[in-house]
């Protein structure tokens, strides 16, 4: 009953915002998250509220993967339909040019099918592959698509992408959430340790000997509190107030006087929320990648990268006696998306 709540909640979401703007220009954002992931999550929100900016007065209508899935595509199909030729079709940011997660991949595949004539960017990716996905079927309609940019979220991923995807457009730059760092103040007392691992196919911590070695040498240095950046709360109800459930996480971020975390998402709410992050490894180049964003500009000495747990706990311990002023002033938005937002837009009115 649950699952089947949630659907209908997503479905009805899209479709009225479909409705609203038939026949009208419009933006498409598609592949949003229908669970409960807050970095996910947070990508939406950054990404509705700078696409309105990009298009002020457009309507921008977001379709998540499970809903742009349905029915062969058939969403997606109707979008097509009532849709213009001057619509513009973003596809969702994140880790979803990848066979580790083949539903996201195969909503990237139909949406360059679908929209073959209308302009596409595909927003900051990780791309990475295993082996495990047919590549032709996924490079034939990269390839074939005459109005495509990819942008890959770390130099490894644009990397693969230039050797899968020759003559394809493709450009760099941070993940999406990045953008709002700088754009967040907060006045929490700040104490203990944040310990944010994920618990998935992507860790190498999750909840075994590792996470229990790594959590004590931590709690000798202060108090340790777990947590993580999936919510407890549903997908819909995060949703309906995404805004105040996002800055909620970020406010609990700033508890806290260092974060560890093996969550890329983990490490930009620490830089967000205005404290230093010690990042650990995943199990792919996802992590190890998106944290050299950081290595100049003022962030070079808050974000730092932690092979062992040993190394993370005396990083730890610097970070903990130290005092760090605030960093003012939007650095990423200068110094990377001012640059992003001017080829997007001439990508999209070519």
């Amino acid at each position: 009953m649950r699952l089947q709540i949630s659907k209908l909640y997503f479905l009805t979401r899209a479709m009225l915002a479909l409705v609203a703007a038939r026949n009208r220009e419009k933006i498409l954002l598609i592949g949003s998250p229908y669970h409960s992931n807050l970095g996910d999550q947070a990508q939406t929100l950054v990404t509705e509220e700078w696409l309105a900016d990009l298009f002020p007065g457009v309507p921008v209508i977001t379709i998540d993967t499970r809903t742009a899935a349905l029915r062969n595509n058939s969403i997606l199909r109707l979008a097509r339909r009532w849709g213009r030729s001057g619509d513009r079709v973003f596809l969702h940011s994140g880790y979803h040019m990848t066979d580790l997660y083949p539903d996201e991949l195969r909503v990237q595949i139909a949406c360059l099918r679908i929209f073959d004539k209308n302009p596409v960017v595909v927003l900051p990716q990780t791309i990475n592959f295993a082996g495990t996905f047919d590549m032709s079927e996924l490079a034939s309609s990269i390839i074939a698509h005459p109005k495509l940019l990819i942008v890959a979220r770390d130099e490894r991923s644009e990397e693969i992408g230039r050797g899968l995807f020759p003559g394809v457009k493709i450009s760099l730059a941070p993940d999406v959430v990045t953008r709002a760092i700088g754009s967040f103040t907060s006045e929490e007392a700040r104490i203990g340790i944040n310990l944010c691992l994920r618990n998935d196919k992507e860790s190498m911590y999750g909840e075994g000997e590792k996470a229990r070695d790594l959590e004590e040498q931590l709690a000798r240095i202060a108090t340790v509190s777990r947590t993580d950046t999936e919510s407890p709360l549903s997908a819909e109800r995060l949703r309906h107030n995404l805004a105040y459930a996002i800055h909620d996480a970020w406010h609990n971020f700033a508890t806290f006087r260092v974060t560890v975390t093996d969550r890329y998402h983990g490490t930009i709410f620490s830089v967000i929320a205005g404290i230093p992050v010690v990042v650990l490894s995943s199990t792919d180049h996802k992590l190890a990648s998106g944290v050299r964003w950081f290595e100049n500009g003022p962030y070079s000495e808050r974000v730092r990268f932690a092979s062992t747990a040993e190394e993370a706990a005396e990083l730890v311990k610097e970070f903990y006696a130290a005092s760090l002023p605030r960093i003012e002033g939007r650095y990423f938005v200068t110094e990377y998306f001012a640059a992003l937002e001017k080829l997007i837009l001439e990508h999209c009115n070519a």
